[in-house]
C-alpha cells in the first residue's frame, strides 16, 4: 500500500470516528432532553442510562479522532502545508483538553449525582413511581445543558477548524465563538424544557 494510500485510508477513519463522535453526542443531547419529561422512574433510569453509557463513551471516541488525526499528520502528503505546529492543529488539540476538562468538572458530577439519587429513588419506591420533584429538577439544572451544549457547539468549531485549517486568530475565534453559540443553545433548550415539564405536570 503507497504513502497516499495510506493517507485516504485514515483520512476516511478521521472522518468515520468524528462522525461517530457526534452521533454519541446527539444521542447525549436527546437523551438529556428526554429526562425531565419522563414519567416514571423507569423511564428517567432508561434515559439515564443512555446518558451514561454516552458520556463513559465519547471520551474515548474523541480520543480516536486524535489519534487518527495524529496519525494523518504522519502521513501527510509533502504538498500539505500543516503539521503538529500548526495554527489549527495546536488550538485544536488545546480546546479538546479544555473542553474534556469542561465535561470532567461539571458533567460526569451532575451524572454521578443523579444516578444516586435514582438508585436510592427506585429502592425506595419501585420503578413505576413517579419521578420525584428532587431528580425532575436535577434533570433541569442549568449547569448540566449549558456545559452540556457548549461541549457540543464547542467540538463543532473544532471540526471547523480541521477544515478550513485557519490562522491563529480566526482558529481561537472559530473554537470560542463555537461554544458560545453552545452555550446559548443550552440556556434556549433549557427554557424550553423547563416550560414543557411545567405543563406536562401540571
Amino acid at each position: 500500500m503507497d504513502s497516499q494510500t495510506v493517507y485516504d485510508v485514515l483520512l476516511f477513519l478521521h472522518i468515520a470516528l468524528v462522525i461517530v463522535t457526534f452521533m454519541i453526542a446527539g444521542l447525549l443531547r436527546v437523551a438529556q432532553a428526554a429526562l425531565p419529561k419522563a414519567g416514571s422512574l423507569g423511564v428517567f433510569g432508561s434515559w439515564a442510562m443512555a446518558m451514561g453509557r454516552g458520556s463513559r463513551t465519547i471520551p474515548w471516541a474523541i480520543l480516536a479522532v486524535l489519534v487518527a488525526g495524529g496519525a494523518l499528520l504522519g502521513t501527510a502528503p509533502a504538498d500539505d502545508d500543516f503539521s503538529w505546529g500548526s495554527s489549527w492543529v495546536v488550538v485544536s488539540v488545546a480546546a479538546v483538553v479544555v473542553l474534556m476538562g469542561l465535561s470532567g468538572a461539571v458533567m460526569t458530577p451532575w451524572g454521578r449525582g443523579v444516578a444516586d439519587e435514582l438508585q436510592a429513588a427506585i429502592a425506595a419506591s419501585g420503578p413505576g413511581a413517579p419521578v420525584t420533584p428532587s431528580l425532575r429538577g436535577a434533570a433541569l439544572a442549568p449547569r448540566a445543558w449549558i456545559v452540556g451544549h457548549t461541549l457540543t457547539g464547542g467540538f463543532l468549531g473544532v471540526v471547523f477548524l480541521m477544515a478550513v485549517k485557519p490562522g491563529w486568530t480566526w482558529s481561537v475565534v472559530a473554537v470560542v465563538v463555537a461554544a458560545a453559540i453552545g452555550a446559548a443553545d443550552g440556556r434556549w433548550e433549557l427554557g424550553r424544557a423547563a416550560t414543557r415539564t411545567a405543563m406536562a405536570t401540571a
